[in-house]
């Protein structure tokens, strides 16, 4: 009888024991939740998930190779649940197919070569939260409602240190970014930038597509507005760019904006209309229409420009235009406001602004002077032309 009851109790020990820690067990092999639903791995459950589902991630990852999403037709969440993915060289998350949602986590590329985002042309990412660190190449869509994102190439300037490269549409309407080199990579694509803070020590937007051996490019079109920018340069353009209510910090010497047309661009131009740009650069002018077949065009309606330059405020060459009805602009170095050498013609038209040179010059040199038209517009300066 005796050991009838050690036996029985010894069943029910262990029987206990399963119920209260069975689960743990089960648990330790969870890496994605879908409702109740336990899988363990990222790739089964994204195989199974459902429309209008949201994936949980339960664990930390990690990846050597591809971690492929094709869900045609299918619209999900991807929670990441505080946890993080981590990807190595030659390996990256790619959306081939369907509509995610990605937030509440972290996603890191440990290769400074490396991509940690890939969207392939036809499918959707959006961002709504997380932190992103690599490089993300868009095909498709993407928008990015909030989030921080880093580069994690530390070498400025290097080519494959883009943090976003766009050959789709890109929507940001807030965020953190962080780049190296270009911030933003926008290849014949189209971005809308309504929110977000902007900051490298290099490039902030190249808004082209430019392949030099076979002398080709390709329009890209994009608008910027209500978002920050502490950087190198704000932008190098042949393409189409809107900006409106920018706030700029430029640092470099290059100065906020080179724009230059290839011969094959079909409708390239700046519009600034309003904003707050300041470039602290002395070396080079501040805004550059340059080069090219049928000529870059800045266009600017409003603004507060100010820049420390030695060189110039404005700078057109070859078939380059810029034209101001508006705006204020103060040149606290001691260059010259207009410079216009290497034309065909009048270059620079001015009809309406203020502008303010305390130290510097009118024009660069006489040539400047006669391919410079100010009308309507209040300059203010002591010195007339730097060089004769």
């Amino acid at each position: 009888m005796k050991k009838a009851r050690k036996l029985l109790l010894s069943l029910l020990f262990a029987m206990l024991v399963s119920v209260l820690f069975g689960s743990v067990s089960m648990a330790a092999g969870t890496v994605a939740k879908i409702g109740s639903t336990k899988y363990t791995s990222l790739e089964d459950a994204v195989k199974k998930v459902k429309n209008g589902e949201t994936i949980v991630l339960q664990k930390n990852v990690s990846y050597t190779s591809v971690l492929s999403v094709s869900r045609s037709g299918k619209s999900f969440t991807l929670d990441l649940n505080k946890k993080t993915i981590t990807f190595k060289k030659g390996s990256c998350l790619k959306l081939k197919k369907g509509t995610m949602t990605i937030k509440n986590g972290t996603i890191v590329q440990t290769s400074q070569t490396g991509y940690v985002i890939k969207v392939s042309e036809g499918a959707t990412l959006k961002v709504a939260g997380g932190t992103y660190k690599g490089m993300i190449s868009n095909s498709g869509t993407m928008t990015v409602s909030k989030g921080t994102f880093a580069s994690i190439n530390k070498t400025a300037g290097a080519s494959d240190a883009e943090l976003i490269t766009n050959y789709g549409t890109l929507t940001i309407s807030g965020g953190t970014f962080k780049g190296k080199y270009n911030t933003i990579l926008l290849n014949y694509g189209t971005l809308s930038v309504t929110g977000g803070t902007f900051t490298t020590t290099d490039l902030a937007l190249s808004n082209y597509d430019y392949d030099f051996s076979t002398n080709t490019a390709t329009d890209a079109i994009a608008t910027i507005q209500d978002a920050s920018f502490e950087c190198g340069i704000l932008f190098i353009n042949v393409g189409v760019l809107t900006i409106k209510n920018v706030t700029a910090n430029v640092t470099e010497s290059l100065g906020m904006c080179y724009h230059s047309n290839s011969p094959t661009s079909t409708s390239p131009n700046v519009k600034i209309q309003s904003g707050k740009f300041t470039s602290s650069g002395t070396d080079n002018s501040l805004l550059s229409a340059v080069e090219g077949g049928t000529g870059g065009t800045i266009t600017i309606s409003g603004g507060t420009f100010k820049s420390a330059t030695t060189s110039s405020l404005f700078y057109a060459s070859g078939s380059g235009t810029i034209k101001v009805t508006g705006g204020t602009f103060t040149l606290t170095g001691s260059g010259s406001l207009f410079n216009c050498t290497y034309a065909d013609g009048v270059r620079i038209k001015v009809t309406g602004g203020t502008f303010t040179a305390k130290k510097g010059y009118r024009y660069a040199n006489s040539a400047s002077k006669a391919n410079t038209s100010l009308k309507g517009a209040t300059v203010t300066t002591k010195k007339s032309i730097k060089q004769k």
